[in-house]
Protein backbone atom coordinates (compact mmCIF):
# COMPACT_ATOMS: atom_id res chain seq x y z
CA UNK A 1 0.00 0.00 0.00
CA UNK A 2 2.77 2.34 1.11
CA UNK A 3 4.74 1.57 -2.22
CA UNK A 4 1.66 2.28 -4.28
CA UNK A 5 1.32 5.83 -2.54
CA UNK A 6 4.64 6.73 -3.21
CA UNK A 7 4.12 5.63 -6.97
CA UNK A 8 1.06 7.82 -6.93
CA UNK A 9 2.86 10.73 -5.77
CA UNK A 10 5.55 10.07 -7.81
CA UNK A 11 2.91 10.63 -10.87
CA UNK A 12 1.46 13.18 -9.81
CA UNK A 13 4.99 15.51 -9.22
CA UNK A 14 6.09 14.09 -12.67
CA UNK A 15 2.41 15.24 -14.34
CA UNK A 16 2.39 18.73 -12.36
CA UNK A 17 6.19 19.37 -13.46
CA UNK A 18 4.98 18.39 -17.31
CA UNK A 19 2.36 20.27 -17.20
CA UNK A 20 5.01 23.32 -16.00
CA UNK A 21 6.97 22.65 -18.62
CA UNK A 22 4.48 22.99 -21.88
CA UNK A 23 2.45 25.99 -19.75
CA UNK A 24 2.68 29.01 -22.16
CA UNK A 25 4.95 31.74 -20.88
CA UNK A 26 3.06 34.41 -19.07
CA UNK A 27 4.97 37.10 -20.89
CA UNK A 28 3.81 38.90 -24.26
CA UNK A 29 6.39 40.79 -26.18
CA UNK A 30 7.02 42.58 -29.08
CA UNK A 31 9.38 44.74 -31.36
CA UNK A 32 8.40 46.74 -34.11
CA UNK A 33 10.39 48.84 -36.67
CA UNK A 34 7.98 52.35 -36.09
CA UNK A 35 9.12 53.21 -39.33
CA UNK A 36 7.08 50.84 -42.04
CA UNK A 37 5.49 49.12 -39.00
CA UNK A 38 7.26 45.54 -39.52
CA UNK A 39 7.05 43.68 -36.36
CA UNK A 40 10.58 41.95 -35.98
CA UNK A 41 9.88 39.63 -32.80
CA UNK A 42 6.59 38.69 -31.53
CA UNK A 43 5.62 36.66 -28.86
CA UNK A 44 1.62 36.19 -27.56
CA UNK A 45 1.62 39.43 -28.70
CA UNK A 46 -2.19 39.39 -29.90
CA UNK A 47 -3.01 37.93 -26.46
CA UNK A 48 -5.69 40.07 -23.98
CA UNK A 49 -3.61 41.80 -20.74
CA UNK A 50 -3.88 44.12 -18.22
CA UNK A 51 -2.68 46.97 -19.31
CA UNK A 52 -2.02 48.67 -16.00
CA UNK A 53 -0.55 52.03 -16.37
CA UNK A 54 -0.34 51.47 -20.09
CA UNK A 55 -3.94 52.77 -20.00
CA UNK A 56 -1.86 56.10 -19.54
CA UNK A 57 -0.50 56.43 -22.87
CA UNK A 58 -3.95 56.51 -24.14
CA UNK A 59 -4.91 59.76 -21.60
CA UNK A 60 -1.91 61.53 -23.03
CA UNK A 61 -2.78 60.92 -26.68
CA UNK A 62 -6.27 62.41 -26.04
CA UNK A 63 -4.29 65.10 -23.63
CA UNK A 64 -2.02 66.18 -26.50
CA UNK A 65 -4.35 65.75 -29.22
CA UNK A 66 -6.76 69.09 -27.06
CA UNK A 67 -3.26 70.27 -26.46
CA UNK A 68 -2.49 70.74 -30.09
CA UNK A 69 -5.96 71.76 -31.40
CA UNK A 70 -5.48 74.57 -29.03
CA UNK A 71 -8.53 73.65 -27.04
CA UNK A 72 -6.09 72.86 -23.71
CA UNK A 73 -3.43 75.47 -23.32
CA UNK A 74 -0.26 73.73 -21.59
CA UNK A 75 -0.92 76.65 -18.81
CA UNK A 76 -4.05 76.00 -17.96
CA UNK A 77 -4.94 75.45 -14.17
CA UNK A 78 -7.18 72.60 -13.76
CA UNK A 79 -9.30 71.92 -10.44
CA UNK A 80 -8.60 69.04 -8.16
CA UNK A 81 -11.72 66.68 -7.23
CA UNK A 82 -12.19 64.97 -4.62
CA UNK A 83 -12.23 61.62 -6.71
CA UNK A 84 -8.41 62.86 -8.04
CA UNK A 85 -7.19 63.71 -4.92
CA UNK A 86 -8.60 60.18 -3.55
CA UNK A 87 -6.53 58.22 -6.43
CA UNK A 88 -4.03 55.70 -4.69
CA UNK A 89 -0.46 55.81 -5.27
CA UNK A 90 1.49 56.40 -7.51
CA UNK A 91 0.56 60.25 -7.22
CA UNK A 92 2.06 63.51 -6.69
CA UNK A 93 0.23 64.42 -3.35
CA UNK A 94 -2.81 66.19 -5.05
CA UNK A 95 -5.32 68.15 -2.99
CA UNK A 96 -9.14 68.30 -3.43
CA UNK A 97 -10.33 71.86 -4.10
CA UNK A 98 -6.28 72.98 -5.09
CA UNK A 99 -5.06 72.82 -9.01
CA UNK A 100 -2.59 72.39 -11.39
CA UNK A 101 -1.58 73.31 -14.89
CA UNK A 102 -2.12 70.75 -17.86
CA UNK A 103 2.10 71.02 -18.39
CA UNK A 104 2.75 69.98 -15.23
CA UNK A 105 -0.33 66.95 -14.56
CA UNK A 106 1.00 65.82 -18.08
CA UNK A 107 4.46 65.69 -16.79
CA UNK A 108 2.84 64.20 -13.68
CA UNK A 109 1.68 60.98 -15.86
CA UNK A 110 5.29 60.89 -17.61
CA UNK A 111 7.16 61.01 -14.94
CA UNK A 112 5.81 59.48 -11.56
CA UNK A 113 2.63 57.73 -13.71
CA UNK A 114 0.68 59.61 -11.15
CA UNK A 115 -2.98 58.43 -11.12
CA UNK A 116 -4.09 61.54 -9.36
CA UNK A 117 -3.10 63.91 -12.44
CA UNK A 118 -4.30 61.28 -15.06
CA UNK A 119 -8.04 61.83 -13.79
CA UNK A 120 -7.61 65.38 -13.21
CA UNK A 121 -6.68 65.44 -16.99
CA UNK A 122 -9.89 63.17 -17.86
CA UNK A 123 -12.16 64.96 -15.86
CA UNK A 124 -10.79 68.24 -17.19
CA UNK A 125 -10.69 67.53 -20.31
CA UNK A 126 -14.24 65.34 -20.92
CA UNK A 127 -16.30 67.06 -17.80
CA UNK A 128 -16.04 63.31 -16.06
CA UNK A 129 -13.54 60.58 -16.08
CA UNK A 130 -16.72 58.07 -17.31
CA UNK A 131 -17.12 60.68 -20.08
CA UNK A 132 -13.15 60.70 -21.09
CA UNK A 133 -12.99 56.58 -21.09
CA UNK A 134 -15.71 57.01 -23.94
CA UNK A 135 -13.65 59.14 -25.71
CA UNK A 136 -10.40 56.95 -25.08
CA UNK A 137 -12.38 54.05 -27.01
CA UNK A 138 -13.21 55.81 -29.46
CA UNK A 139 -9.81 57.01 -30.32
CA UNK A 140 -8.51 53.64 -29.57
CA UNK A 141 -10.91 52.49 -32.40
CA UNK A 142 -9.93 55.25 -34.73
CA UNK A 143 -5.81 53.87 -34.24
CA UNK A 144 -7.20 50.18 -34.69
CA UNK A 145 -6.64 49.27 -31.61
CA UNK A 146 -9.48 46.43 -31.86
CA UNK A 147 -8.86 44.12 -28.83
CA UNK A 148 -8.27 47.35 -26.45
CA UNK A 149 -11.07 48.29 -24.16
CA UNK A 150 -10.67 51.00 -20.95
CA UNK A 151 -12.47 51.58 -18.20
CA UNK A 152 -10.62 54.27 -16.44
CA UNK A 153 -8.30 57.34 -17.32
CA UNK A 154 -4.78 55.41 -14.86
CA UNK A 155 -4.74 52.13 -15.24
CA UNK A 156 -6.09 51.32 -11.83
CA UNK A 157 -7.17 47.74 -11.28
CA UNK A 158 -10.52 47.18 -13.21
CA UNK A 159 -11.23 43.21 -14.29
CA UNK A 160 -12.48 44.25 -17.86
CA UNK A 161 -9.91 46.82 -19.03
CA UNK A 162 -8.04 44.93 -21.01
CA UNK A 163 -5.07 45.02 -24.44
CA UNK A 164 -2.94 43.49 -26.06
CA UNK A 165 0.85 43.99 -26.81
CA UNK A 166 0.42 44.77 -30.33
CA UNK A 167 -2.32 47.37 -29.97
CA UNK A 168 0.18 49.16 -26.89
CA UNK A 169 2.79 49.16 -29.65
CA UNK A 170 0.45 50.81 -32.09
CA UNK A 171 -0.42 53.42 -29.52
CA UNK A 172 3.39 54.09 -29.47
CA UNK A 173 4.01 54.58 -32.97
CA UNK A 174 0.87 56.59 -32.82
CA UNK A 175 1.99 59.55 -30.16
CA UNK A 176 5.30 59.45 -32.12
CA UNK A 177 3.40 60.12 -35.37
CA UNK A 178 0.91 62.36 -34.47
CA UNK A 179 2.35 64.67 -31.64
CA UNK A 180 6.38 64.75 -33.00
CA UNK A 181 6.85 68.26 -30.75
CA UNK A 182 5.38 66.71 -27.77
CA UNK A 183 7.08 62.73 -27.82
CA UNK A 184 10.56 64.39 -26.58
CA UNK A 185 8.56 64.62 -22.79
CA UNK A 186 8.92 60.97 -22.53
CA UNK A 187 12.61 60.94 -22.05
CA UNK A 188 12.28 63.53 -19.37
CA UNK A 189 13.21 61.91 -16.57
CA UNK A 190 12.40 64.42 -13.22
CA UNK A 191 10.32 67.40 -12.72
CA UNK A 192 9.49 69.89 -10.12
CA UNK A 193 6.22 69.90 -8.21
CA UNK A 194 5.16 72.08 -5.01
CA UNK A 195 8.20 72.00 -3.70
CA UNK A 196 9.32 68.15 -4.22
CA UNK A 197 10.98 66.53 -7.18
CA UNK A 198 9.49 63.45 -8.51
CA UNK A 199 12.22 61.10 -10.45
CA UNK A 200 11.50 58.63 -13.37
CA UNK A 201 11.21 54.85 -12.30
CA UNK A 202 11.97 54.14 -15.83
CA UNK A 203 14.98 52.49 -15.65
CA UNK A 204 15.22 51.10 -19.73
CA UNK A 205 15.37 55.06 -20.07
CA UNK A 206 18.31 55.38 -17.59
CA UNK A 207 19.88 51.67 -19.00
CA UNK A 208 19.56 51.38 -22.14
CA UNK A 209 21.12 53.63 -24.94
CA UNK A 210 18.94 54.87 -27.93
CA UNK A 211 16.01 54.69 -25.32
CA UNK A 212 13.48 57.84 -26.01
CA UNK A 213 11.21 56.28 -23.29
CA UNK A 214 7.56 55.82 -22.82
CA UNK A 215 5.49 53.85 -20.25
CA UNK A 216 5.90 51.44 -17.38
CA UNK A 217 2.78 49.64 -15.53
CA UNK A 218 2.49 47.43 -12.94
CA UNK A 219 -0.61 45.97 -11.18
CA UNK A 220 -0.91 42.33 -9.66
CA UNK A 221 -2.94 41.15 -12.25
CA UNK A 222 -0.96 42.36 -15.06
CA UNK A 223 2.96 41.60 -13.74
CA UNK A 224 5.22 44.12 -14.49
CA UNK A 225 4.55 45.55 -18.53
CA UNK A 226 6.53 48.27 -20.36
CA UNK A 227 6.16 49.95 -23.44
CA UNK A 228 9.38 51.71 -24.90
CA UNK A 229 10.98 53.27 -27.66
CA UNK A 230 14.64 53.64 -28.71
CA UNK A 231 16.62 55.06 -31.51
CA UNK A 232 20.26 54.04 -33.35
CA UNK A 233 21.41 54.81 -36.53
CA UNK A 234 18.82 56.32 -38.17
CA UNK A 235 16.38 53.27 -37.32
CA UNK A 236 13.44 54.06 -34.30
CA UNK A 237 12.22 50.50 -32.88
CA UNK A 238 9.31 49.99 -30.14
CA UNK A 239 9.03 47.15 -27.80
CA UNK A 240 6.92 45.89 -25.53
CA UNK A 241 6.86 43.60 -23.13
CA UNK A 242 3.69 42.59 -21.04
CA UNK A 243 3.71 40.24 -17.76
CA UNK A 244 7.44 40.29 -16.38
CA UNK A 245 7.67 38.28 -12.98
CA UNK A 246 10.07 41.62 -11.63
CA UNK A 247 10.61 45.21 -13.16
CA UNK A 248 14.52 44.00 -13.53
CA UNK A 249 13.32 40.81 -15.67
CA UNK A 250 11.01 43.13 -17.45
CA UNK A 251 13.73 45.72 -18.94
CA UNK A 252 16.02 43.28 -19.11
CA UNK A 253 13.90 41.28 -21.68
CA UNK A 254 12.84 44.17 -23.37
CA UNK A 255 16.53 45.66 -23.89
CA UNK A 256 17.26 41.97 -25.13
CA UNK A 257 15.04 42.62 -27.63
CA UNK A 258 15.71 45.62 -28.76
CA UNK A 259 19.01 44.74 -29.62
CA UNK A 260 17.75 41.76 -31.59
CA UNK A 261 15.69 44.28 -33.37
CA UNK A 262 18.44 46.94 -34.05
CA UNK A 263 20.51 43.92 -35.48
CA UNK A 264 17.82 42.92 -37.56
CA UNK A 265 17.23 46.45 -39.06
CA UNK A 266 21.05 46.89 -39.58
CA UNK A 267 21.68 43.63 -41.47
CA UNK A 268 18.53 44.67 -44.12
CA UNK A 269 19.42 45.96 -47.72
CA UNK A 270 18.96 49.48 -48.45
CA UNK A 271 15.40 49.99 -51.09
CA UNK A 272 17.33 50.28 -54.08
CA UNK A 273 16.47 54.06 -55.87
CA UNK A 274 13.76 54.07 -58.58
CA UNK A 275 15.12 55.17 -62.41
CA UNK A 276 11.83 56.28 -63.44
CA UNK A 277 11.98 59.87 -64.15
CA UNK A 278 8.70 62.20 -63.68
CA UNK A 279 7.44 63.21 -66.58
Amino acid sequence: MKKNFVHIIAFICFFASSLAASAPSKKASLVVDMHDGKVLYSSMANELRYPASLVKMMTLYIAFKKVNNGELPLDKKLSISAKAAAMPRLNIALKAGGSITVRKAILGLIVHSANDAAVVLAEGIAGSETKFVAMMNEQAKKLGMKDSIYYNSSGWIHKKQKTTAHDQAKLAIALKRDFPQFFPWFSVTSFNFNGKTYKSHNRVLHNYKGATGLKTGFINDSGFNIATTAHKNGKHLVGVVMGGNTAKERDKLVMALLDDGFAKVGKQKPAKKSTNKAK
